[in-house]
């Protein structure tokens, strides 16, 4: 009996001590350097008599701003030990030209400055030690947070050189999608942040979309645009942090895809069954979200999302559309733009022409194309065809056939109106002679005494 007392006593004694030694496990960050720039390292100390798996771990640094930002990521530190009351080197990873060994890295790109705090983050993401950055000799104790540890005493940092405030990097992503349908309007959007967690809403952001057209506004909005043709389309966008700006503080570009809409009514159905087929001929997928269906008076509107196909068929039920056997006789459909794309029985669909057409145009292609049509026609001959540019010639050059009996009707049509010419002017002489002897007959005058 007793010497099971004293075993459970012994594994009791075991366990608290173990416990305790658990507890007074500690890592803390011992020192760091500065200057030169290529010996730049941070120092952790584990100050307990456990080793410590810094699995989860982390280390940030807070600049004077208060915003924080990761130096040291959880997973460089992955499966790495640091031993009981033994140091943990940690330098930059390409940057580095120190003789000590280093025991983890962080990122080129990443770097730390004067006046900034070092946090180190435990595997629950606590603060379990910090300390600032800053100029003070050996022997000045250093300014530490309200985390810091009984070692801090032993806490040194070399003084360095000031260090340049970090580069501000501005970078702008047009959100779009990258195919898209003619005729369609589709969301765009854009998204300006910098490297230090920003995001820029105001500013000039001037859009290129590729075809022409270009559109500058004060502010990051989202828009709807329509690409009226098929093709492949390069957008740009350039944020300008500045209105008084000429270059440019961000770019970004992309290749937007439009595809043709073509969607037909390939078939309808009877007055019982009055569905409607639609058919997509191209050989992309093409989405149907809004798009309506017009039928007599009755019309459908398609769903949000619904996609055909490519080179695919879908039929609407006339239990979801509502359409009876009148309604399916002249059938149209249109986009969520309004723009006429398939009607039933199909119609050409007018595209947009050019204005002000030249009427003497029309006029040539009409002549060239009665001129081909004669030369084509072997038919005819050659008699028969009239040579407009002939009709400037001197009459007397025309080659005109006369029958001989003309001749005779045109001589005795002479000689009858010669005569009747000759007797009207014997007439009116006679006329004349009668009214002059009138005149001067001696019956008429009077002698006067």
């Amino acid at each position: 009996m007793i010497t099971k007392i004293i075993k459970y006593y012994i594994v009791f004694l075991v366990i608290f001590f173990s416990w305790a030694g658990i507890a007074s496990a500690e890592v803390v960050i011992s020192r760091i350097n500065l200057d030169p720039i290529g010996e730049r390292f941070i120092e952790l100390y584990n100050n307990s008599n456990l080793s410590q798996n810094l699995t989860d771990w982390s280390i940030k640094r807070k600049s004077s701003s208060g915003l924080e930002y990761s130096l040291v990521s959880s997973t460089r530190l992955e499966n790495k030990i640091i031993e009981a009351n033994g140091y943990f080197l940690l330098t930059n990873e390409s940057n580095y030209t120190g003789t000590l060994s280093s025991d983890a890295t962080w990122a080129k790109s990443y770097t730390f400055a004067k006046d900034n705090i070092i946090l180190l983050y435990n595997q629950n993401d606590e603060i379990v030690n910090s300390f600032k950055v800053s100029t003070t000799s050996n022997d000045e104790t250093s300014s530490n947070t309200d985390t810091e540890n009984e070692n801090s005493s032993e806490e040194e940092i070399i003084p360095v050189l000031e260090e340049d405030p970090e580069i501000l990097k501005i970078t702008t992503k047009i959100i779009s999608p990258k195919m898209v349908t003619a005729g369609i309007p589709f969301s765009m959007d854009s998204l300006t942040t910098t490297n230090k967690g920003q995001t820029y809403a105001v500013g000039r952001f001037v859009w290129n979309f590729g075809n022409g057209e270009i559109s500058e506004v004060g502010k990051a909005v989202s828009f709807d645009y329509v690409y009226e043709y098929s093709g492949e389309y390069v957008v740009t966008l350039s944020y300008f942090d500045s209105v008084f700006s000429k270059v440019a503080d961000a770019t970004h570009r992309m290749t937007i895809k439009v595809i043709p809409a073509d969607i037909y009514i390939s078939s309808v159905g009877n007055d019982i069954d009055p569905f409607i087929e639609l058919e997509n001929k191209s050989n992309y997928e093409i989405i149907l979200s809004n798009w309506v269906v017009t039928g007599g008076i009755h019309y459908f509107k398609i769903p949000e999302g619904m996609t055909l196909l490519p080179n695919k068929k879908v039929k609407l039920s006339p239990k979801i559309t509502g359409f009876v056997g009148e309604d399916i006789k002249t059938i149209t459909i249109t986009n969520a733009n309004k723009d006429l794309i398939a009607t039933y029985p199909i119609t050409k669909i007018k595209k947009t022409t050019q204005k002000n057409t030249s009427t003497y145009a029309i006029a040539q292609n009409s002549v060239s194309s009665v001129n081909q049509n004669l030369q084509n026609d072997s038919s005819l001959n050659n008699s028969q065809i009239i040579n407009l540019n002939d009709l400037s010639a001197d009459a007397g050059g025309a080659n005109v056939n006369i029958k001989k009996s003309t001749y005779a009707w045109v001589g005795l049509l002479i000689i009858i109106g010669l005569g009747l010419a000759s007797f009207i002017f014997i007439k009116r002489r006679d006329s004349y002679d009668d009214y002059v002897e009138k005149e001067i007959r001696a019956e008429d005058m009077t002698i006067v005494e």
